[in-house]
């Protein structure tokens, strides 16, 4: 099976973007990444499904339809006042169970003066897939700037996977590999990047830098191949992985 995960940043394109200019939005364009990636199963950040303008309503049923794919589900991380922002998952196998775990962003009274002072609350998507009969657990997520945010959300996350058995979760999780906050995920799964010797930088598009975006798969899977995709559609770079479970 092949899985994604794509940072999309609500169909912004940077192809023809000039710095100072408003950042077009092109959702056609980004389902063209989508399909050329061509994943079984892929997972989106920052998609937006209400708001002002148009474009940001239903982005994940637009890009499931122009993209190919038959099964898709959004999962709302927050709410601002021009548009709802979360995470969605397509698939072309069927979607059999859906579960939404809400992490909010710290209270005020609870976070660290000495933090970036932007909270946001956070998902988990999870999905069960009926892969040619076989369940596969997938999920999808999208990780704070603070390092409270990332310590909740990664708990969270180990609770869903100590529960099942096959389970893949991937996703922009803003923090780099040997980051503290991955150690609970590296004891229990093993990053795609990592098994394959892969360092390519995934942020951002016009000058990467930086690998924050991850593929975890069980440690049992055989990973087949592992790629970064080199595009400016968006601030972040897809990445796909074919294992074998």
């Amino acid at each position: 099976m092949k899985f994604a995960t794509y940072n999309i940043c609500h169909c912004g394109n940077y192809e023809n973007w000039k710095k100072g200019d408003d950042l077009p939005v092109n959702i056609a364009r980004t389902a063209e990444v989508i399909a050329e990636i061509d994943a079984d199963i892929i997972g989106l950040n920052e998609v937006y499904t209400t708001g002002e303008p148009e474009y940001f309503c239903d982005q994940e049923g637009k890009l499931a339809k122009l993209a190919g794919y038959p099964y898709y589900v959004f999962a709302a991380g927050k709410e601002f006042e021009w548009a709802t922002i979360g995470n969605a998952i397509l698939s072309k196998y069927p979607i059999i169970n859906v579960k939404k775990i809400a992490v909010p962003a710290p209270k005020e009274e609870e976070r660290d003066p000495n933090e970036n002072s932007w909270y946001e609350d956070r998902v988990l998507l999870c999905v069960e897939i009926d892969a040619n009969g076989k369940s596969v657990l997938v999920i999808s997520t999208h990780f704070g700037l603070n390092p409270m945010e990332q310590r909740r959300i990664v708990d969270a996350a180990c609770k869903e996977i100590d529960s099942h058995g096959e389970v893949v979760i991937m996703g922009d999780f803003n923090v780099f590999p040997n980051s503290e906050f991955l150690s609970p995920l590296y004891a229990r799964l093993k990053s795609a990047a990592k098994e394959t010797g892969n360092t390519e930088y995934t942020f951002p598009t016009y000058n990467p830098q930086i690998h924050i975006d991850y593929i975890f798969v069980p440690k049992t899977a055989k990973i087949k191949g592992y790629t970064v995709y080199k595009n400016l559609v968006s601030d972040h770079r897809p990445i796909s992985a074919e294992i074998e479970l």
